[in-house]
């Protein structure tokens, strides 16, 4: 399929505001900017979505206060502390070759459920400790029934990222929506070395669409854990590798459409910059 597309742009602000000694108010503001498409609703085979990723502050944008000394604590909407915890691993990020088309992607759908931009969620963010760092994030799933049916209050779209009926009828968020969601990340940075580990748990996953008779027993937990790390050596060579997990908790007789549990998948990148402009 021929296509042009702008993978990534976006425009956005950001200010902070001195209260205290080590204590400000800070803020951002983050928009994507889709030049080549038209802002609306989108289809795809897979994804049908109400949320118009052009809008204003559509992407990364929060409220809260940071210290040089102790972190940050914010509130808003932000990439996970899973997701962002190995983006510097992924040397084809918004490119052909996104390593997202297979690490925490459990179901081949054009939508990633470990690597996605939480709404209406607090988090803390370390400083770096003397190269260690850590982030923790918490995204109540502002969803009125347990069974995570209901588009949460707030948003246009299921928690899992299709609107209601995009998996089978009636009509309810029953194609991998979700209610609370928890994520955190711990890291080691310093001078070639970054070492990394993340985790993050979805509660109550509402599948009942990928069975014919609506089963309710297909609303279970799925969680994530992955591993990576990357050395540059002095020749500019960059390794990268990454190890991730992906378990969703079901009983055993429904484990035969049980797509989404991963024992093991894996990820090597090798980059050598040639310029101060190129790399390969």
């Amino acid at each position: 399929q021929p296509a042009i597309g702008a993978n990534l742009s976006y425009l956005g602000l950001r200010g902070k505001q001195p209260l205290l000694t080590n204590f400000d108010f800070v803020w951002q503001l983050e928009a994507g900017i889709d030049i080549s498409a038209t802002p609306g609703t989108k289809n795809t085979t897979s994804n049908t979505s109400d949320a118009v990723n052009g809008a204003v502050f559509s992407r990364n944008s929060f409220l809260g206060f940071s210290g040089t000394s102790w972190g940050s604590l914010l509130i808003g909407k932000a990439e996970t502390p899973y997701k962002t915890s190995t983006d510097r691993l992924n040397p084809f990020s918004a490119m052909l070759g996104d390593y997202r088309v297979i690490m925490g992607n459990t179901g081949g759908d054009n939508r990633v459920e470990f690597g996605l931009r939480a709404p209406h969620a607090i988090w803390y963010e370390s400083p770096s400790w003397s190269g260690v760092s850590l982030k923790a994030m918490y995204a109540p799933g502002q969803n009125r029934d347990d069974t995570s049916s209901i588009v949460p209050s707030g948003e246009p779209d299921c928690s899992g990222g299709n609107v209601p009926g995009s998996g089978a009828l009636p009509p309810t968020c029953n194609d991998g929506s979700f209610g609370d969601l928890f994520s955190a990340s711990l890291a080691y940075g310093k001078g070639p070395v970054y070492v990394t580990a993340a985790w993050e748990l979805h509660k109550n996953v509402n599948r009942t669409s990928d069975l014919p008779n609506l089963d309710p027993r297909d609303i279970a937990d799925e969680s994530a854990y992955k591993i990576g790390a990357q050395y540059t050596f002095p020749t500019k060579t960059t390794v990268s590798v990454l190890w991730e997990r992906t378990k969703r908790d079901l009983p055993s007789d429904l484990d035969f459409q049980n797509e989404r549990t991963r024992d093991n998948a894996t990820w090597l990148a090798v980059t050598q910059v040639t310029s101060p402009h190129d790399n390969v």
